[in-house]
């Protein structure tokens, strides 16, 4: 049976078995059960789950606290506390915040190169939103945000009058609109680039959020239920992904979550120690990941994001640093 597209089989094929081989410093990993085969759509235009459609990640040696390299495989800059992590994508670049001293690292998600790598000195930094119109992005730092373009030139702070009580993740839809998690306040807050108030959405404990700019929709993790929620953007609820546990398909504090072109849904399960997976009509996907601190293991991922080339990116608070996962 010949591969599709994505690298899998169409409905029917069979799924691989787990496998896991070593060489040169890299893990080729399924993840039927236990390694990483992703199960994607068949086609765009359907996001949902067509069939056992596997597609291989390879992991890379960037581990603690040694990412990013230059050019040589030097280590270029440590992080401490790695809490937030996002893709520019219309560059391809990462940026990447150091929680606790405030740090921002601006690094080509191709070449590996740091573009940028400066300190935002009005305190403890947390979430990013990319404006994916022209890749300027939004740090959020104290109770407010700061505004930079592609390039990381400051633009000016950003909600400073908005009174927002513990912002922790933002993103930005195709409109522009900037939506603020308040995770104290129990509310998403929306704004225009102008800074005025456009909605305020009612939420239990809203930490993360993410724009799938395919479906217009956007996703948000949880922490008060323990679950992911696909919200339409005028904050009307469209599913509910998950409850508390530690099944497949459950989560402990979900942080963390990102979405691809395929509109696959990858979620930081925080208090799991994994990574999993679920198509935009919230069916399951796989899983990762088990406490540890080796390689393809986790301790509290928070946040994670993936690249243009496919590459899944995963910052561990608890071993303070970014593991890759390279798509083949």
């Amino acid at each position: 049976m010949q591969p599709n597209h994505y690298g899998g089989y169409p409905a029917g094929g069979h799924q691989q078995q787990p496998m896991m081989m070593y060489g040169n410093n890299t893990q080729n990993l399924s993840l039927s059960s236990g390694g990483v085969t992703l199960t994607m759509s068949g086609n765009n235009n359907t996001p949902g789950i067509v069939g056992g459609v596997p597609i291989m990640y390879q992991q890379q040696m960037m581990m603690s606290p040694l990412l990013p390299y230059n050019l040589k495989g030097e280590v270029v800059i440590k992080l401490q506390n790695p809490f937030s992590i996002k893709l520019l994508p219309k560059s391809n670049t990462l940026v990447m915040v150091d929680g606790n001293i405030g740090r921002v690292v601006m690094k080509d998600a191709t070449t590996g190169i740091i573009k940028e790598d400066f300190s935002v000195t009005s305190g403890c930094v947390k979430g990013i939103g990319v404006d994916p119109t022209d890749d300027s992005f939004y740090i959020i730092s104290g109770k407010f945000l700061i505004k930079y373009d592609y390039r990381g030139v400051y633009l000016g702070k950003f909600a400073k009058k908005m009174n927002l009580n513990n912002p922790y993740g933002c993103t930005v839809d195709d409109t522009g609109n900037v939506y603020i998690t308040d995770l104290n306040d129990c509310k998403i807050v929306v704004l225009s680039r102008e800074e005025q108030l456009v909605n305020k959405i009612e939420f239990n404990k809203p930490y993360d959020i993410v724009f799938d700019n395919v479906n217009k929709l956007l996703i948000v993790t949880d922490q008060q239920k323990d679950c992911v929620r696909i919200l339409a953007k005028s904050g009307q609820e469209i599913r509910k992904i998950g409850d508390k546990g530690n099944a497949k398909g459950q989560f402990s504090s979900p942080s963390g979550v990102c979405v691809d072109g395929n509109s696959q849904i990858f979620v930081a399960d925080y208090g799991n120690h994994r990574v999993q997976m679920f198509d935009i009509n919230g069916r399951f996907l796989n899983s990762f990941g088990t406490k540890g601190n080796t390689d393809s293991h986790f301790d509290l991922p928070r946040s994670l994001c993936v690249d243009m080339n496919g590459n899944l990116y995963v910052a561990e608070y608890g071993n303070s640093r970014v593991q890759v996962f390279k798509k083949l």
